[in-house]
């Protein structure tokens, strides 16, 4: 009886051994397919990086394709007003020519002032027709 105690022991021990070992089984084979999917994971992450320093090198290399561009079009243009301030004239101007100027300015001013005291003048003229015409 004690060896048939014993037995009937040993078999339950047996059985939760063997339980244990199928789980560690699918655990581990869990854990197998979990690091292939990171690897897999892995692997497409680096394509993908590679993918974008390529885009990465291709927009640098539009981009100083570009600004070689546009500094050839302001060189262009800074050749043409150097080229064209260079047919100004560069008299300078006397004082005879700034006393002129000055003159002509101040009548002009003066000329202006005249012409917004008529207006005020004759625009009073007429509210005051208009009004004592309309008692």
């Amino acid at each position: 009886m004690f060896g048939y105690g014993l037995r009937k022991r040993l078999d339950k021990i047996e059985d939760k051994l063997e339980k244990r070992f199928n789980t560690i089984e699918r655990m581990t084979t869990c854990l197998e397919t979990i690091s292939e999917k990171i690897r897999d994971l892995d692997k497409v992450g680096k394509e993908r990086i590679g993918e974008l320093e390529q885009d990465i090198r291709a927009l640098e290399t539009k981009h100083v394709e570009r600004c070689r561009i546009i500094d050839d079009r302001v060189g262009a243009i800074e050749k043409n007003c150097v080229s064209m301030t260079a047919t100004c004239p560069r008299d300078k101007v006397s004082r005879f020519e700034w006393l002129i100027f000055a003159t002509c300015l101040t009548t002009m001013g003066g000329l202006l002032v005249a012409v917004v005291v008529a207006y005020v003048q004759y625009k009073s003229m007429v509210d005051q027709v208009v009004t004592t015409g309309a008692k």
